[in-house]
């Protein structure tokens, strides 16, 4: 999937703002920690999907403008929400421990189903301990009939932890396929 970065400008509060026209929807709740480069929502451009991305810098936890962003048209330039950086001091770093424990969740993309193995003679795509590099495919999402390649779509390397999903598994959209460190 294409993704896109969320604008943010230094000058401003610490706001994030629409990249492009269209209909925009949260893959994060308000109140959620996000990280840099993190998938925070989906922007629907001409009945093409495009992940949204954190801007670099760090974590802040966030808060949509729009108290229900399912399905909500935007504009360029318009705020989607504010964030505010994290401590990780305190009651956060229970938490940032915890994510340090089960490392970062690799989510589905789409709803359908996850095939590990482009056909059953076939080895997986991915293996516990293989080191995933951006660009390497994780696995196939058949939708109608419709095998839709996978990609991992991290910025560097990163560890298989644990894979989450067997192989011909129903999932939607935001289902864990796969933990990395």
């Amino acid at each position: 999937m294409k993704s896109y970065t969320l604008i943010h400008r230094e000058d401003s509060a610490p706001q994030f703002f629409s990249p492009a026209v269209g209909y925009f929807k949260a893959v994060l709740p308000s109140g959620a920690l996000a990280e840099e480069n993190q998938i925070v929502g989906h922007l629907q451009i001409l009945n093409q999907t495009f992940a949204l991305r954190m801007p670099e810098g760090p974590c802040g936890r966030i808060e949509w403008t729009h108290t229900n962003p399912s399905h909500e048209p935007v504009g360029y330039g318009q705020s989607l929400g504010t964030w505010s950086p994290a401590s990780l001091q305190g009651e956060d770093e229970g938490a940032a421990e915890a994510t340090a424990e089960k490392g970062s969740a690799y989510k589905a993309p789409m709803e359908g189903l996850f095939y590990c193995r482009p056909d059953p003679e076939s080895d997986a795509f991915v293996t516990e301990g293989q080191v995933l590099q951006p660009g390497d495919q994780v696995g196939l999402i058949e939708v109608m009939k419709t095998f839709y390649p996978i990609f991992f779509e991290g910025t560097k390397p990163q560890t298989v932890q644990s894979i989450k999903v067997k192989d011909a598994q129903a999932v939607e959209m935001g289902t864990t396929l796969l933990v990395l460190s």
